[in-house]
């Protein structure tokens, strides 16, 4: 029994369960396979006051809450039951939780703590809270990645930059309250370690920030098909690497303080804000040479019902390092320029070939996303074409189909890593494990078969989270078109 706050910022009294090991089908684990895996479940019953107070003045067995009981009716529904996601198992548990409480429970909290669920973290945990009634839905809805491994180069030593460390991470996510499937966080962690580990870095809040840029790319541009499942309600994210002493917090914002209107912003007026920013970043990165806010923002053409997203090219000399002046400004625009605007920024990178260029960003915008869009494509047809291949695709009767399936993967190869292209920056994060496998492509298509390596390309062709990564860039682009009036190409 404990003393605790119900999700209404009121004073409760607490009868707990703490940390029942069993075992239970929630769907896949971290290696795919649907089948009972380990749960730990604890479970929290806010109490009535008024039922402590009757409890206490008969001091009758009757008349208190048998954790015993409680313990053993968790036990029943859940070994040996399948439940369709850890929310439906959370609301099988605090079912049974109400029934045996009745009346003296005023909201159930139940964490479930899954082991299994992401191959490279300690944990999954889910910890939702549903307050009494028949048409009850949760009002907190908190699932933390628990001691998620990520190994990268981090540190400013010499033996530091020479191998990668192991950098413990725990992130949580703030749903916001509602009745519905939680979002396939195995894929979203997939995400961040894909992007983060091919990275180095120097500082551990520079490590954190790139964490918190890339679940913003995530969760903005639909990446892994979350856009389709629609959850416009996400509250917030908050990395947190435990190597730090204290913590350190860095909590993912969805909404900007608004420090300027931009249904009435002028580009004297943003010019003067972003001055000392742009002067920052390029007294740092020289390489950065200018920058120029385009679509209606630029031409005044906003809505004045709504604020606009501005938009900002930023242009780059063309000796500058795709890692050093980049991604390292880019990292800087992408947290400053919001908080210098008070608005979301589009950040568009484009490294300068011409010394005359300044105006056709537009034209460049619509030529890299006829690229974007003809790889994707590709990248659809020859996974479509791999998975429907009912033999083994390595067996000697496909030879035919692989040659021509991996002259395809070449050519998404071309189209995406065209450094003068706008979306270059994001086509290399995105695309970066079939872009490692060039040389091997190249090489088998002249007749250096290597069996090992041809199996590691096609898994990768067969990934779903490429043509998904592909398809979330694709939307985020036309999003940005149609905010800036253009028309896509292709």
């Amino acid at each position: 029994m404990s003393t605790s706050l119900v999700a209404t910022g009121t004073q409760t009294d607490v009868v707990f369960v703490d940390t029942l090991h069993l075992s239970s089908d929630v769907g896949p684990d971290c290696w795919g396979r649907t089948r009972a895996q380990q749960v730990e479940i604890s479970v929290y019953l806010h109490l009535q006051s008024s039922f402590l107070t009757a409890a206490g003045r008969s001091d009758d067995v009757l008349d208190s809450v048998h954790y015993g009981h409680l313990s053993k009716a968790i036990t029943s529904k859940v070994v040996g039951s399948s439940f369709n996601g850890a929310e439906k198992l959370v609301a099988a548990v605090a079912e049974e939780a109400f029934a045996l409480a009745g009346e003296a429970a005023k909201e159930v909290r139940v964490v479930v703590n899954m082991p299994k669920q992401i191959l490279l973290a300690e944990a999954l945990c889910v910890d939702i809270t549903i307050p009494r009634g028949q048409a009850a839905t949760p009002v907190i809805r908190k699932i933390s990645v628990v001691d998620l491994i990520l190994p990268v180069i981090i540190g400013v030593n010499p033996p530091e930059r020479q191998a990668k460390q192991r950098v413990i991470t725990n992130i949580v996510f703030h749903e916001a309250p509602g009745d519905r499937p939680l979002l396939n966080y195995s894929e979203i962690v997939v995400g961040i370690v894909k992007n983060i580990e091919s990275s180095a870095y120097l500082t551990l809040e520079k490590f954190v920030l790139e964490i918190c840029i890339e679940l913003r790319t995530l969760f903005r541009c639909g990446d892994y098909e979350m856009e389709e499942r629609s959850y416009p309600d996400m509250i917030g994210v908050s990395p947190v690497c435990t190597k730090l002493q204290p913590p350190l917090s860095a909590p993912l914002s969805m909404q900007y303080s608004k420090l300027m209107s931009t249904t009435d912003p002028n580009i004297d007026r943003i010019s003067s804000l972003c001055r000392p920013l742009f002067e920052e970043v390029h007294s740092s990165h020289p390489s950065f040479m200018w920058a120029g806010v385009f679509g209606s923002v630029s031409r005044g053409t906003q809505r004045p019902d709504h604020d606009s997203d501005v938009d900002i090219v930023v242009g780059y000399s063309p000796d500058s390092d795709f890692l050093v002046d980049v991604c390292g400004s880019q990292s800087l625009f992408l947290k400053r320029l919001p908080e210098t605007l008070g608005a979301e920024v589009d950040v568009i990178p484009f490294v300068q070939q011409s010394k005359t260029f300044r105006g056709q960003s537009g034209y460049l915008l619509q030529q890299g996303y006829a690229r974007m869009k003809k790889a994707g494509e590709t990248m659809s047809h020859i996974r479509r074409t791999l998975l429907s291949i009912e033999a083994e695709p390595m067996s000697p009767e496909h030879e035919a189909l692989r040659l021509s399936l991996l002259q395809e993967a070449l050519s998404v190869i071309h189209l995406v890593k065209i450094p003068g292209d706008p979306f270059y920056a994001s086509l290399q994060l995105t695309m970066w494990e079939i872009l490692a496998e060039e040389e091997t492509i190249q090489a088998y298509l002249q007749g250096n078969v290597d069996h090992q390596a041809l199996e590691g390309i096609l898994r990768i062709l067969t990934d779903a989270m490429n043509t998904a990564s592909l398809k979330g860039m694709k939307k985020s682009a036309e999003e940005t078109f149609r905010r800036a009036g253009l028309v896509p190409l292709g």
